[in-house]
C-alpha cells in the first residue's frame, strides 16, 4: 500500500461463497419488532427488538443508529433522551454486499405521572441532593397533576425549580424536569 513492490499486510477475505451463494441478488430482510409507531414515557425503558434475516448469502453487517449515533444497547433509556421524535435505523448488508435498511421511528413524552418519576428518579442519581426539596417539587407536581395541569401551579413549580437550580438541583435534572413541564403545557 505505500508502493514500494512489498505487501505491507495481507488481508483475508470476509466472505467464501459458493456457487448459489454467489448469484445473492436480495437484500437481507429487518424486523424492527421494538420499538414501535407509539408514544414511550420519559421514565420508561424502550427495549430494542430487531431481527435480520438472510437465507441466501447470510448476514455479515447489522448495524443500528438512534438518531444517527450507533447504538449497541437492548435497551434506550428514554430518561437521558430529549422529548419528542426519535428514529431508530437498522442497516444490514449480506454476504455478497447487498445492503438494506429499515426506520422505526417513535415519540418520547411526558406525563404527569412520569414526571413525578423524573423527579425520584433524579433524586435517586444525586441531581436533586435534598430530599425536602424533592419531596416539596413531588407534592406540587401531584396538585399539579390533582388539577389537571393548572397552568398557574406548573408556574409556581417552575419557579421553585428555578429558585432550587443550582442550589439543591443540577442543571441536568433541572433541564430534564423543566423539559418535562413545559411539555405538560403545551401539549
Amino acid at each position: 500500500n505505500n508502493g514500494d513492490g512489498t505487501f505491507e499486510t495481507t488481508i483475508q477475505p470476509t466472505a467464501i461463497l459458493g456457487e448459489t451463494a454467489s448469484a445473492d441478488i436480495a437484500p437481507p430482510k429487518i424486523l424492527i419488532n421494538s420499538p414501535t409507531n407509539t408514544d414511550y414515557t420519559h421514565s420508561q425503558s424502550v427495549p430494542i427488538n430487531v431481527a435480520v434475516t438472510d437465507t441466501e448469502s447470510g448476514v455479515v453487517l447489522t448495524e443500528t443508529k438512534l438518531d444517527g449515533i450507533i447504538f449497541t444497547g437492548s435497551a434506550i433509556d428514554s430518561f437521558f433522551e430529549k422529548l419528542g421524535d426519535h428514529q431508530l435505523v437498522v442497516h444490514a448488508v449480506d454476504r455478497v454486499g447487498n445492503p438494506s435498511n429499515l426506520t422505526a421511528t417513535f415519540r418520547i413524552v411526558a406525563t404527569p405521572e412520569s414526571t413525578i418519576a423524573d423527579v425520584e428518579r433524579a433524586y435517586a442519581l444525586g441531581w436533586v441532593d435534598n430530599i425536602g426539596v424533592k419531596e416539596s417539587l413531588v407534592k406540587k407536581l401531584q396538585a399539579v397533576v390533582k388539577a389537571e395541569i393548572d397552568k398557574v401551579l406548573a408556574t409556581a413549580f417552575l419557579n421553585e425549580l428555578e429558585a432550587q437550580k443550582n442550589k439543591y438541583i443540577n442543571d441536568q435534572a433541572y433541564q430534564l424536569i423543566k423539559e418535562d413541564i413545559e411539555w405538560l403545557l403545551s401539549h
